[in-house]
């Protein structure tokens, strides 16, 4: 699992459609496995399924990335909310507007980082 993680997150950061590709293939794997593999009960039970969450989203944050890369916006704004619902964080929020702002929602992709970041709707 990890070794799927680092490769994603690496492949992304070197850029190019090319490692955007690959990197969309191990992050769709890492996706797999993290669905497949129970979370483990007892002791740390909280910690675990939290760390569970939190793998889930990664996979789909690097999906997400990838297909923003690739030029599937739609493809990307979705992954990036499945990853804010899986584990609500700024970074999938940011994707996720990031996305949005891709398909010209502009008002919406203000939205999504406004109520992440906990900001009145005056500031915006």
């Amino acid at each position: 699992m990890n070794l799927l993680d680092r490769v994603s997150r690496a492949l992304l950061a070197a850029g190019g459609k090319e490692n955007a590709t690959r990197a969309l293939g191990y992050a769709k794997r890492f996706e797999d496995y993290v669905i497949r593999v129970p979370v483990p009960l007892g002791y740390d039970a909280v910690k675990n399924q939290e760390d569970h969450d939190q793998a889930l989203a990664r996979a789909l944050l690097y999906e997400s990335r990838a297909h923003r890369i690739l030029g599937d916006y739609d493809e990307a704004r979705r992954t990036a909310a499945l990853a804010y619902i899986a584990y609500p964080e700024e970074a999938s929020a940011r994707e996720w507007s990031e996305a949005l702002e891709l398909l010209g929602k502009h008002q919406e992709a203000i939205e999504r980082l406004r109520m992440r970041l906990r900001l009145p709707a005056a500031v915006v």
